[in-house]
């Protein structure tokens, strides 16, 4: 499951904001329940690709690894080095790591 924070959304972004198909999403977060009934389509990084994503307020934005791998990407993440996500096409985008935590940075866009 893809999370997206509202107010990391890009103008663009944030005019595509839609329904959830078949209703909203119940969760349960650090935060304690909520629901989810929005979803956007965001692009990741500087890759020619977009996952699609529950929109919620507050919440730090997050992708699901396995399901992106499951839809064709790769990821690496060699010791000493930075992990690295490619899309289908081959296109590589690096990430960083903070607190042992793989990180792939939003793409640079004004809002």
């Amino acid at each position: 499951m893809n999370l997206v924070n509202t107010d990391e959304l890009t103008q663009d972004e944030s005019s595509r904001i839609r329904p959830v198909p078949g209703g909203p999403e119940n969760l349960i977060t650090a935060a304690g329940p909520t629901v989810a009934n929005r979803e956007v389509s965001i692009r990741l990084g500087s890759c020619n690709s977009s996952a699609t994503a529950l929109v919620l307020d507050g919440t730090p934005s997050v992708l699901s690894l396995g399901r992106l791998v499951e839809e064709g990407f790769s990821f690496e993440w060699r010791a000493g080095r930075e992990p690295v996500l490619a899309d289908k096409g081959g296109i590589q985008v690096e990430g960083d790591v903070r607190d042992r935590v793989p990180m792939i940075a939003a793409p640079a866009v004004s809002k």
